[in-house]
């Protein structure tokens, strides 16, 4: 996921670390809370095709 998207907008995406302790934390804390799946869900919409 982190390659398709660096590869659209390396500026944005310019770090694998960064990307895996920003969506990681969402993933991890789907069983608590919910709506931050759905907030990653929300970002990663623009990037769809």
């Amino acid at each position: 996921m982190w390659a398709l998207l660096h590869f659209i907008m390396p500026t944005l995406f310019d770090s694998h670390e960064e990307f895996n302790e920003w969506f990681s934390k969402d993933i991890e804390s789907h069983a608590e809370n919910k709506s931050a799946i759905d907030e990653s869900q929300s970002t990663l919409v623009f990037f769809s095709i």
